[in-house]
């Protein structure tokens, strides 16, 4: 700009200006933005969840699934070598990625026992678990919590303390998926039927 023959420059002040605006203009951005990828990896996780209960029930329909629960093979469904359920479920890390306490894809609820249990440890852990299952799945019925899939945590949440707040999606022997935050225990049903 030329003023009386002049070149005038910018000034600082408004660069600092500009600047400013900028900074107002992120920090008003930054935090939508972030909470809307947290809402899109959420969204992707229940859209797996659901999925992978269509194909748990297709598989035991396929296979003449008696209803019953407990190990891989007496539920219709294919061997696990452990209860990631990576047979069925290939997506790798999952949507929400993969929290630092977490060695599993998802939780299943239904699952007793692991492929590579000895016939003792087995007779061990079967009949306590299926008595868990059926009193749990009675009292709760169709609202009973199958899949848990809890990686849309905090990473600085510890999810054995049941004194702070998770969040994590889960699928019901309905076929309901729900997103659910709160304190407590979250692999219990009890968690999942009682919000806040």
């Amino acid at each position: 700009m030329m003023i009386n023959g002049r070149n005038r420059g910018v000034t600082l002040v408004e660069i600092l200006v500009v600047i400013g605006v900028i900074l107002i203009l992120m920090a008003i951005t930054v935090p939508i933005m972030s909470s809307a990828k947290r809402s899109a990896k959420v969204t992707a996780t229940m859209v797996r969840l659901r999925n992978q209960w269509v194909a748990l029930s297709l598989y035991r329909s396929d296979y003449e699934g008696d209803g019953r629960y407990g190990t891989s093979p007496e539920m219709g469904l294919p061997k696990f070598q452990t209860r990631s359920m990576a047979v069925i479920d290939q997506t790798w890390p999952p949507p929400c990625g993969v929290h630092p306490d977490l060695w599993v894809s998802f939780w299943v609820r239904c699952f007793c026992g692991q492929d590579g249990m000895s016939e003792e440890e087995l007779k061990a852990v079967l009949p306590k678990c299926r008595e868990r299952i059926a009193e749990e799945s009675n009292i709760y019925r169709e609202n009973w919590i199958l899949l848990i899939e809890d990686n849309c945590s905090d990473p600085e949440v510890k999810l054995k303390n049941d004194y702070q707040r998770k969040r994590a999606v889960g699928v019901f022997l309905s076929g309901q998926v729900k997103l659910r935050v709160g304190i407590g225990d979250h692999l219990k049903p009890g968690w999942w039927a009682n919000p806040e």
